[in-house]
């Protein structure tokens, strides 16, 4: 997936494909308090874009964090709050970064 467009006013991402299948349908069943590994592919004032490492494309958001600050391309580790494959839906929690 390819986000395509961010209204920050109205809280909407827009996603269009890249190729072949949905990211979603190859996402392993994530569950509240699964740490996962991510990279960072876009930071804004009210959330961080994390895109899972081993499913390319399957982007979860994350509030930024508190102190330090994150750029494009870091490697961080965070944990699932939410999931949902139905929805679409990948929230999660910033717990550190990966050198």
């Amino acid at each position: 997936m390819k986000v395509s467009a961010l209204d920050g006013d109205n809280d909407i991402i827009l996603v269009t494909m890249v190729d072949g299948a949905s990211p979603w349908e190859r996402a392993p069943e994530f569950r509240r308090g699964d740490c996962v590994a991510g990279i960072v592919v876009r930071v804004e004032s009210r959330f961080v874009m994390i895109e899972m490492v081993g499913v390319p494309g399957l982007v979860g958001l994350a509030p930024p964090p508190l102190r330090g600050n994150l750029s494009r391309g870091d490697r961080v580790t965070c944990m699932v709050t939410n999931f949902s494959r139905e929805k679409n839906k990948l929230s999660l929690r910033l717990r550190g970064t990966m050198a």
